[in-house]
Formats: C-alpha cells, sequence, structure tokens
C-alpha cells in the first residue's frame, strides 16, 4: 500500500472541516517526534542522499516519511478545526 493510500484512509478517518473536537485538537498539535528519531531520521536522510542506504536503512526511512506524513495530516486536520471552533489554530494553543 501506497503512503497515500494509507494518508487517504486517515483522512477519511479524522472528522474534516473541523469538526474535530478543540481539546483532541490541541492534544494532535502537541505531538512531535522525539529528539533521537528527528536525528535518526536526518542521518538515513543524509546517507539517502549520499546513497549509502542498506535494504534495512531504507525500509526505516520509509516508515519515518510515513510517520511524518501523517503527523502532517493530524497537525493541519487540527489547525483547521481550531480555526473553525476561533482557537486560531497558529502553533499549539495554550491548554
Amino acid at each position: 500500500m501506497t503512503a497515500e493510500a494509507v494518508l487517504s484512509i486517515w483522512d477519511r478517518a479524522i472528522p474534516g472541516g473541523g469538526g474535530l473536537p478543540p481539546e483532541a485538537a490541541r492534544e494532535f498539535l502537541r505531538m512531535q517526534f522525539a529528539e533521537g528519531d528527528r536525528t535518526r531520521a536526518a542521518e538515513l536522510s543524509a546517507r539517502a542522499s549520499a546513497g549509502t542506504l542498506t535494504d534495512d536503512q531504507r525500509a526505516e526511512l520509509e516508515a519515518f516519511t510515513h510517520a511524518a506524513a501523517l503527523l502532517a495530516v493530524l497537525h493541519s486536520e487540527a489547525r483547521l478545526a481550531l480555526r473553525v471552533a476561533g482557537g486560531g489554530g497558529h502553533g499549539v494553543p495554550a491548554a
């Protein structure tokens, strides 16, 4: 299954049009990758650019790419929900 297909499924699963409750939207916007994961993804990306990835590393980088795409969708839906609810949607609103 392609990344686009997975994202399409998630996009349908998440209430669109700002229907996400503001509390959930704020929690989604707080979600970030751990520093170690960001560092590892950057290392793998550098190896990919250099053409030195092993098959296992390529699979790991693809997993990071899919996870980042999902997080981007969640953040986008959360910002939309907060804009619709009048909560701005820029950055992470105060709890």
